[in-house]
């Protein structure tokens, strides 16, 4: 069989064959692919995550005192789980918006976490909220609504970690043209 007698054909062979192309031609650039895949998503991690924010985040998930050692140096010891600072590392992750939910549940989620957030702010010292805490807790919470609105049909995730990828067979008769050729 020559290369067109496959277009003179009116079956399905045509189909079969072009379908047949299309997985050879994805298999030979699937190790390629997965590897760049994987490379790219660690670039989208440090896109992500903000490492700065959430070292003072997980410095917050404990209470510490100061203590002193043997020769008088200060030393810092945790005394506790802060709950308060738990509460807020959680709300605050970056994980958070690679989540897969509806509007409807964004909202309540929403109330939710907006209502820990005035739990907690009403038990901060008002010595430490007069000092700044308060313009703290109004970005925490902006952080967080953008969190969970991201997670929103997972828009986030599928920004982050799909790369689209198409391949366009096309079999059949090739239209010709009065005079000139397409080819």
């Amino acid at each position: 069989m020559g290369f067109m007698d496959l277009f003179k054909r009116r079956d399905n062979v045509n189909v079969d064959y072009a379908r047949s192309l299309a997985v050879a031609q994805s298999q030979v650039n699937r190790g390629t692919e997965q590897l760049e895949m994987e490379l790219n998503l660690g670039v989208k991690d440090a896109i992500i995550r903000d490492k700065g924010a959430e070292a003072i985040y997980d410095s917050e998930t404990y209470n510490y005192q100061i203590d002193k050692d043997r020769e008088g140096n200060p030393t810092l010891s945790p005394t506790g789980p802060n709950y308060n600072g738990q509460a807020l590392r959680l709300l605050l992750s970056s994980k958070l918006s690679l989540g897969f939910i509806d509007a409807k549940e964004a909202r309540r989620e929403l109330l939710l976490g907006e209502r820990e957030f005035i739990n907690i702010e009403m038990n901060c010292e008002e010595h430490d909220y007069h000092l700044g805490m308060g313009s703290r807790f109004t970005a925490q919470n902006i952080h967080m609504r953008q969190g969970i609105l991201g997670s929103v049909e997972g828009k986030t995730a599928r920004n982050l970690l799909i790369t689209p990828h198409v391949t366009r067979v096309e079999a059949g008769e090739i239209p010709k043209k009065k005079g000139s050729s397409f080819i």
